[in-house]
């Protein structure tokens, strides 16, 4: 049986241990394209074609007062400074799972700032990357 411990997910960007997520969705991977796609001819002849397009989107909700905050503000600087800068390396590794479900990038980037939103109760500070290859493993 699988339960999700959110101490046993390993995410790594930057080189720094990412930490403090917030409650509920804390972090999603999706790809942008989906792997094969069908094309169907007029009398009904299929094929598919394969995609090696593996771009992904890695959404990541942390805790307004996470440390974590501070590695993402950074990345988003060093795009902010000079070309290429903030894309860096990303790691998330599920290791509660016999063998550990891994993803890897050798550049990730955040989008852009989250900005705020300020309520009466605490809210996850959303960050969106993006990388142009994602590996699943």
């Amino acid at each position: 049986m699988y339960t999700l411990d959110p101490k046993n997910i390993l995410f790594l960007y930057a080189g720094a241990i990412i930490e403090g997520f917030a409650d509920g969705s804390f972090v999603k991977v999706e790809y942008n394209t989906d792997a094969m796609n069908l094309s169907v001819g007029a009398d009904g002849l299929g094929a598919r074609g394969k995609s090696n397009n593996r771009s992904a989107k890695i959404t990541l909700r942390l805790m307004p007062n996470s440390p974590s905050v501070l590695v993402m503000k950074g990345a988003i600087k060093l795009d902010e400074s000079s070309l290429s800068a903030g894309s860096l390396p990303l790691t998330i590794v599920d290791s509660a799972l016999t063998p550990p479900e891994s993803f890897t990038a050798l550049g990730a980037w955040v989008m852009k700032d989250p900005g705020r939103d300020f309520q009466t109760t605490i809210q996850g500070v959303e960050y969106v990357l993006e990388t142009d290859e994602l590996i699943h493993v």
